[in-house]
């Protein structure tokens, strides 16, 4: 009996003391195909030599973000790896560090004191799931590098992520107390606090992205020099896509408590939310991949417009003949003057959907809109419009007229133009307000309920 029992006890030790070295093999074989399968779209991330080792082991890879109009960034990162079980039944331990190297090197330690910029650790646990811990070092006033003249303080980051690699899903929380800039030059102040990012995303094919982001700053501040400062007070983005019982679905929100600035910017009480339904999800895949392969080119902006339509163009069809829904479910915000309010929805008919280049498509599309804003506010925007017009104008006809004069002009040129369109019933007086309605259906557009002639339409290209 002790026999066995010693054989047993031998059995467990042995196996205690090969699983450091049978994690690390397992390790070795998944980092690659790890890796690969994070790697959809852009920024690429790339595995390199992996180094084994019987309790620890490490290896390296490189992060490749495109840049608009420049080379891309390309961050070298070193992962440091314990392998063995542990209490909470993890089965190693992941640390990843960017590898810099020479003037990068001395630069970023001046920048960050000597800290390690960022620290990500990871326990990854048997049963496929993983929890990592992001640390970001804090900058104290430094000035930047190869920018003598404009100084950075950020306040740290830190943050956590938990998902698992098949699924593939995870759930992130990063906060940060915030930053300031400020340019020694030009007097440009810009600081923030309060920032906030989370979210829960689950990918269940390769592309297809769903689940929810949150972000948010609690204050925002522009200043520059001799100018009132421009302050955002209670910023909050939110963006969801989900499945539906046809197609893929998506809300983007926009929230902000306060926006003030120079001459006399007061808007509060902001909401912005656009929806999207009935999106076909093959489409949606076909022009993610595009997508990701303009911005692996790194091309200028210019360049990037005419691929980008080209790319919606290829996938124009399969989106339309799935009768998709688009929106802004609500636009309103509140000025001194009263609350501006607003919406746009429009549809598209795909059945018996043919071509995009077909005529009869715009019978397809319906498209209700609505918008109410105080008179005033109707007015001032107006008169901020007029005021070139004006200005060219008093140029051609009276070129010494003071800008008093030309200032008058645009204002009778406004009013004006509220009494056409008043007159044209483009506009109702509702109390101290303006409002307008908009229906196109059937190929006939309606505002207030009139009848409107439709411009002539483009030939197609197509």
């Amino acid at each position: 009996m002790k026999k066995a029992i010693a054989v047993v006890a031998g059995v467990v030790v042995a196996a205690y003391l090969v699983s450091p070295l049978v994690i690390g093999l397992i390790a070795q074989r998944q980092y690659p195909e790890t890796l690969k399968a994070l790697n959809v779209g852009a920024p690429e991330w790339q595995p390199g030599p992996f180094h084994l080792g019987y309790r620890h082991s490490s290896a390296d890879s490189t992060l490749t973000i495109p840049v608009s109009g420049s080379q891309p960034l390309v961050i070298h990162l070193h992962h440091r790896i314990t392998q063995g079980l542990g209490s909470d039944l993890s089965i190693m331990e992941v640390t990843t560090t960017p590898t810099v190297k020479g003037t990068t090197k001395a630069q970023l330690d001046r920048l960050f004191g000597g800290k390690r910029p960022l620290v990500v650790d990871t326990r990854i646990f048997a049963d496929g799931h993983y929890t990592s811990t992001i640390t970001a070092a804090a900058i104290t006033n430094r000035s930047l590098p190869g920018e003598p003249t404009v100084h950075l303080a950020f306040a740290g980051l830190a943050g956590t992520v938990s998902g698992t690699f098949h699924p593939r899903s995870a759930s992130y929380r990063l906060t940060s107390p915030g930053f300031e800039l400020l340019s020694d030059k030009t007097h440009l102040r810009i600081a923030a606090n309060g920032l906030r990012l989370s979210g829960d995303v689950h990918v269940p094919r390769p592309w297809l992205r769903l689940g929810e982001g949150r972000f948010s700053m609690d204050k925002v501040v522009f200043a520059a020099a001799g100018q009132p400062a421009t302050e955002v007070d209670g910023l909050r983005l939110t963006a969801k896509e989900q499945r539906e019982a046809d197609g893929l679905g998506f809300r983007y929100d926009i929230h902000m408590a306060r926006l003030s600035g120079p001459p006399a910017l007061k808007v509060t009480n902001l909401a912005l939310e656009v929806a999207g339904h009935h999106l076909d999800e093959k489409s949606t895949e076909q022009f993610a991949r595009r997508l990701a392969a303009i911005s692996r080119m790194g091309l200028p902006a210019a360049q990037v417009g005419p691929m980008l339509h080209d790319a919606l163009q290829q996938v124009a069809g399969g989106f339309l003949a799935h009768s998709p829904e688009v929106g802004i479910r609500r636009l309103a915000f509140d000025l001194p003057t009263g609350g501006v309010r607003a919406s746009v929805d429009a549809r598209f008919d795909g059945a018996g959907f043919k071509s995009v280049a077909d005529p009869d498509n715009i019978q397809r599309l319906s498209v209700e809109a609505s918008l109410k804003a105080p008179a005033a506010a109707v007015r001032a925007l107006l008169i901020g419009l007029m005021r070139p017009k004006a200005a060219a104008y008093a140029k051609a006809v009276k070129p010494d007229a003071t800008p008093a004069e030309v200032a008058a002009l645009g204002v009778r040129m406004a009013d004006q133009t509220l009494r056409n369109l008043q007159a044209r019933q483009l506009l109702q007086s509702e109390g101290g307000d303006y409002a307008s309605s908009l229906t196109f259906r059937d190929g006939a557009l309606t505002v207030n309920g009139q009848p409107m002639a439709l411009p002539a339409l483009p030939a197609s290209g197509r």
